[in-house]
């Protein structure tokens, strides 16, 4: 009995130990964001002023809560970061692993400790989102899909779709009169002639099958 009451006994400290060490390290980031703000002049970096870079969508903590699964980039350059440096960063985006809720730092405040992973490098960061005013974390949206910049472009260019794209896959055997986009950054072209392109196509079509166009165009 008196070697079990040892082990649990152990154990409580280890986990009272372990707690100590957490503590420790949120006083610590505190700390390290409370003077961050102090010198930042406790404002946020507005996004009109990024503008719009890379997908920014939102602060965290600010204008969408944290939760894990969220989709971040960092929204404000490191102290003494260079603009270019910053905008290099930037491109790397990180998901949102947890977040806190049982107030470790004992502010009143649940949520505001949000560990994230960066893609690129696989590090792991540990923000403060929000205290003092400062929000280093913005939402990232994901690259879009071909389909949904496709119908952005066409929204945007007011080009009125006959019928709904369909896509068929890869290794589709082309046929006469079979409609067809040119894809990515030419996508714009949908629905208008390009006239560049038109005569570069014509130069590059086989006379036999210049004679089949003409006789089809005129039926």
């Amino acid at each position: 009995l008196e070697e079990i009451m040892n082990r649990e006994k152990a154990t409580t400290e280890k986990e009272a130990e372990a707690e100590a060490v957490m503590m420790a390290r949120v006083r610590q980031l505190r700390r390290d964001a409370l003077k961050k703000a102090r010198e930042k002049g406790r404002g946020s970096m507005k996004l009109k002023n990024m503008g719009g870079l890379h997908g920014v969508e939102a602060l965290v903590g600010k204008d969408v809560p944290p939760k894990p699964g969220l989709r971040v980039i960092k929204a404000r350059p490191e102290e003494g970061e260079e603009p270019a440096a910053f905008e290099a960063r930037i491109l790397d985006r990180g998901t949102v692993v947890w977040v806190d809720d049982t107030d470790l730092d004992g502010d009143g405040q649940v949520g505001d400790i949000t560990a994230v992973v960066w893609d690129a490098s696989g590090a792991r960061e540990v923000f403060m989102t929000g205290l003092a005013g400062c929000y280093d974390l913005a939402e990232s949206q994901e690259p879009e899909t071909f389909s949904a910049t496709a119908a952005n472009f066409r929204k945007r260019m007011n080009v009125k779709q006959l019928s709904p794209i369909k896509w068929k896959g890869l290794g589709v055997i082309p046929q006469e009169k079979v409609q067809v986009i040119v894809p990515d950054h030419e996508i714009v072209t949908i629905g208008k002639v390009d006239k560049h392109r038109q005569a570069r196509n014509e130069r590059r079509i086989p006379e036999k099958f210049k004679e089949s166009k003409d006789k089809a165009a005129l039926a």
